[in-house]
């Protein structure tokens, strides 16, 4: 009897210091994942939890995390065919528009769901995500305190997250580290000025609108009802974020998916350790992109890949091209985690998302970043100011033999070696005729032979040193042991293979002709800076001297 009565006791005791916590997740694999990570935790202690989410959302349904599902106006997969695809078109107003009513729809949905709504009431809190943008509604109309997720500290327009933007710059500049120039600095704030009127204009006042129609709490404003969080849980650590003052209530606990690897799969263990001595390299862009990657750059993957020495785990749904190496092994899904922790890994081809980032990091694994779309190009930035990062081009590869009459040409120069000439595929055929006259001038005065990549107009008066074609094995010739110079408009690829092989280059400043190919000057000239490997910098309407 006594035993029972202790039991009952305990029981009672640990009751009471449940709680009934419910999770809100309107889009995103990953950030379901992370929320459904912390609902597991809290159940193992005691807690009774329930993840909201909507009907489009592909998940395990768990005996440990009850499951309420309402209805949205879309199918399983939008996000990739609708959303993710204007990405990567580049069409970025219609993306934020297309978001932004997403978002709107979803938190519509949820709130119209009455028996959802009556479920929490009573619950002691509700937790959210910087996607979950009506879990504020939500916990207001319910009367639940609340706490929000964020990935990163630098969230300069919610919660009052102090922001010095003379060394925080925001994401939208993803090429600015928190060391800028006095005109980053003057560019950050009016990005951040810029960021806080789009933010009104196209989040706040919809919110505002529905704050309304509900008559959630319409004495505040959205944003104020944002701010009255109780507490905000950032998932990182200024071992890679930009260092920043944080507010009492503002608390860094690191990334939720980073932790010690687990055994893998017998078939996935056997192929990474049977690669020679080589090691692997693990390939994945994130759920969202697996499917919906375009088949040029998959087959180009597909190509350079093939050639390594490495053995290769790809994540890749869709389309699978047919000339796979027999160092590829495709998968759907892979444990990513306990890959990188694994004693024969070499590298991580990556998209560089929030949890990709810093599980590379923790498991110190060299990125190859490949960044997409979101906060992907800051997060590889940031990755690349600490130094575990390489960012580049697909072209960037060891040299392979020169065809018969290029090799000729090339390797019997008198001992003076060789140039190449190319302006990239675009600028070939439409270079102005004053323009190629006179670099047909310059080059033909140099003791070095030239390979000059050129289309349409060839002038008559070409020098017995220049070879003109239509094409060229840029990077075979890069590779070349008799190459002396590189003459570029210095394009993404040709600065990056350049650099891989060391040779210098010598950038024809195109400014009004390149941008038809919508490249910065500005921007390009910096990157050529940074390599220090410039010999020339000239401007079309200048002389050009004999190198």
């Amino acid at each position: 009897m006594a035993l029972l009565t202790m039991l009952l006791l305990s029981l009672t005791v640990n009751s009471a210091f449940s709680a009934r916590i419910a999770a809100f997740c309107t889009i995103g694999k990953s950030q379901y994942m992370n929320l459904r990570g912390i609902l597991e935790e809290l159940a193992s202690r005691g807690h009774e939890v329930t993840m909201v989410i909507p009907s489009t959302e592909k998940v395990q349904l768990s005996d440990r995390v009850q499951h309420k599902i309402f209805k949205i106006p879309y199918e399983p997969g939008f996000m990739e065919n609708e959303l993710l695809k204007l990405e990567l078109e580049g069409d970025k107003f219609r993306l934020l528009s297309k978001m932004m009513e997403v978002l709107s729809t979803v938190c519509e949905s949820v709130l119209n769901d009455t028996k959802i709504m009556e479920e929490l009431r009573g619950y002691d809190l509700l937790v959210y995500d910087v996607l979950g943008v009506c879990g504020a509604l939500i916990g207001d109309r319910l009367g639940v305190q609340r706490v929000q997720m964020l990935v990163t500290p630098n969230n300069p327009f919610d919660h009052m997250i102090p922001t010095p933007l003379s060394y925080i710059p925001m994401m939208v500049l993803p090429g600015f580290t928190d060391k800028m120039t006095f005109l980053q600095r003057v560019t950050n704030v009016v990005a951040y000025i810029g960021l806080g009127l789009f933010k009104d204009l196209l989040f706040a006042r919809p919110m505002d609108a529905l704050k309304l129609k509900y008559n959630i709490t319409t004495e505040r404003s959205y944003q104020e009802t944002v701010d009255g969080v109780e507490l905000v849980l950032i998932r990182a650590d200024f071992a890679i974020e930009y260092a920043q003052p944080l507010l009492p209530g503002n608390v860094m606990v690191g990334p939720l998916n980073v932790k010690e690897g687990k055994p893998l799969p017998p078939d996935l263990e056997e192929f990474v350790n049977d690669s020679g001595g080589h090691g692997f390299i693990i390939v994945s862009f994130g759920s969202n992109l697996a499917s919906i990657l375009p088949r040029t750059v998959v087959d180009t993957l597909a190509t350079a890949f093939g050639k390594l020495k490495q053995r290769v785990v790809w994540r890749l749904k869709g389309y699978i091209p047919s000339f796979l190496g027999s160092n590829i092994k495709i998968v759907e899904w892979l444990p990513q985690n306990d890959l990188l922790a694994h004693k024969n890994i070499k590298a991580f081809v990556s998209h560089v998302g929030h949890d990709s980032l810093y599980e590379s990091a923790y498991h110190g694994v060299p990125l190859v970043a490949f960044p997409q779309f979101a906060d992907q190009h800051f997060n590889a930035k940031k990755a690349e100011n600490l130094g575990n990062i390489m960012v580049g081009p697909l072209s960037v590869r060891e040299g392979k033999p020169l065809p018969p009459d290029l090799e000729e040409f090339v390797d019997n120069p008198g001992g003076d070696g060789f140039i190449i000439v190319s302006f990239g595929s675009n600028l070939a055929s439409i270079l102005p005729r004053t323009v190629v006259d006179m670099l047909a001038t310059a080059f033909g005065k140099l003791k070095q032979r030239v390979v000059w990549r050129l289309k349409g107009y060839i002038p008559s008066f070409l020098g017995s040193n220049i070879k003109v074609v239509e094409w060229l094995p840029q990077n075979d010739l890069l590779a070349h042991k008799n190459i002396k110079a590189f003459v570029s408009h210095v394009g993404h690829n040709s600065l990056y293979e350049s650099a891989y092989h060391g040779v210098p280059l010598a950038f024809i400043g195109l400014a009004n002709i390149r941008s038809l190919q919508k490249l910065s000057p500005m921007y390009t000239t910096t990157l050529v800076t940074r390599c220090k490997n410039v010999i020339l910098s000239v401007n079309p309407g200048s002389t050009i001297k004999g190198m």
